[in-house]
């Protein structure tokens, strides 16, 4: 089990605080309370788990969290001469456009709202990994599967959405009703679909150690 998500974590949090006291506005103070609140939202998994009604607060409350960070730092590098720009780099769960599937409006979602309110536009990218040995198109839903090409690419591959969008119609008779949302919710939350070929796991590393 993920540490932060066991239930002693938040107590053991807890002592560490107690025993370490930090200054109010202390960096050391901001580390403690943010594993706090990821012991939290972790936490929501194990008490979902074990029959707590908890929703899907390790969702919304954690995308909460996630707005909050951005807006803080987003401000404190705003000159007033102009509006910085930014790029998010998030599973894609976390960059829809709109309502996502586990029920919360994501952080990616600020990011277009606060485009259109300050004159700008956002781009959104949906990314297929393929390769050898590691994903292949039957790891993908059919339901997504509709709106890639219809063979695997052997290159880097963008299908931009925005063109697909006005035969949505053509594009729901080929996908099963209880996965039509699905479908409407991907190519209108995101711009664009980006398959990169010949891609690999990903390697987490701590101290130098795979």
């Amino acid at each position: 089990m993920n540490w932060l998500a066991a239930a002693p974590t938040s107590g053991d949090l807890a002592a560490l605080a107690a025993v370490y006291p930090t200054v109010t506005g202390s960096r050391a103070a901001r580390l403690l309370a943010d594993l706090a609140k990821s012991a939290e939202i972790f936490g929501y998994y194990r008490r979902a788990e074990a029959g707590e009604f908890v929703g899907l607060y390790n969702n919304t409350v954690r995308e909460q969290v996630l707005k909050q960070n951005f807006l803080e730092r987003y401000r404190a590098v705003d000159s007033g001469r102009g509006l910085p720009r930014a790029m998010f780099k998030f599973g894609s769960n976390h960059l829809y456009h709109g309502r996502n599937p586990t029920q919360a409006f994501p952080i990616g979602n600020l990011a277009h709202e606060m485009a259109i309110a300050n004159g700008a536009e956002a781009f959104g990218l949906f990314v297929i990994f393929l390769g050898d040995g590691y994903r292949s198109y039957q790891d993908y839903p059919a339901w997504l599967r509709t709106l890639l090409p219809a063979n695997a690419p052997l290159v880097p591959t963008l299908v931009d959405l925005r063109a697909l969008r006005p035969y949505q119609r053509l594009f729901r008779e080929q996908v099963a009703a209880e996965d039509l949302w699905q479908q409407r919710a991907v190519l209108h939350g995101f711009d664009a679909i980006v398959v990169l070929t010949g891609s690999r796991p990903g390697e987490r590393r701590l101290g130098g150690r795979r």
